[in-house]
């Protein structure tokens, strides 16, 4: 039988429904509604961790990536970030491990796309001129983003099932590998091998490649 969602005393027949509303809370075109994000929230794979001693208020900050997701303040004061993704279908392994690994590489993401605007501000894929706020890197093809991660854990005779990630904690919007020396090795790895190219944020989304 299909499922379907009652949530802040209204019925949603599919997930989509449910996160077109919860996008359109979270940047700003509804109000925050706090018995929908509740009723959200208690779906979360976490949800008896996040909630803690109960939850005092609802907010929007940012994510960590440059971007926002939603936020909760606690009756005690004490904070965290949840993510409406996860209460509609928890992350797997492979993705949290990838989120992990694509975190790791941030700051070489960053350093890129700010030198590359720089020196020659232009969308690889349309050749449109980009900002720094309309700019977006992506991995050149066939090296994509999912390519190099593949390839380096195969070249360590690894496969995702043995990449450890640490458990989420409070505040923490980004998921992080347990073995110190794997993440360093990997920041190397990347740093060597990967091609990457300025594109505008609508051309690179628009292939539904985002950091690919």
């Amino acid at each position: 039988m299909k499922r379907t969602y009652t949530l802040g005393g209204e019925s949603y027949a599919t997930k989509a429904a449910v996160t077109t509303r919860c996008q359109s809370i979270l940047y700003g075109r509804l109000p925050m509604d706090w018995q929908f994000l509740a009723d959200v929230l208690a779906m979360h794979p976490e949800a008896e961790h996040k909630i803690g001693v109960g939850v005092a208020r609802f907010y929007v900050d940012a994510d960590g990536f440059g971007g926002v997701c939603f936020w909760l303040e606690r009756v005690d004061g004490s904070k965290t970030d949840w993510s409406f993704r996860a209460c509609l279908k928890a992350p797997t392994h492979e993705q949290e491990v990838r989120s992990a690994l694509r975190r790791l590489i941030a700051d070489h993401v960053v350093s890129f796309r700010d030198a590359a605007v720089a020196i020659d501000p232009v969308c690889a894929i349309t050749g449109a001129r980009v900002t720094a706020s309309t700019a977006h890197v992506d991995h050149k093809p066939p090296h994509t983003f999912l390519a190099l991660v593949e390839r380096f854990l195969r070249e360590r005779g690894l496969s995702y099932p043995d990449v450890a990630v640490r458990p989420t904690e409070d505040g923490s919007t980004v998921t992080e590998l347990l073995d110190g020396d794997l993440a360093e090795a990997w920041r190397v790895f990347h740093a060597q091998e990967a091609v990457l190219q300025l594109t505008s944020a609508r051309a690179n989304l628009s292939q539904g490649q985002g950091l690919r």
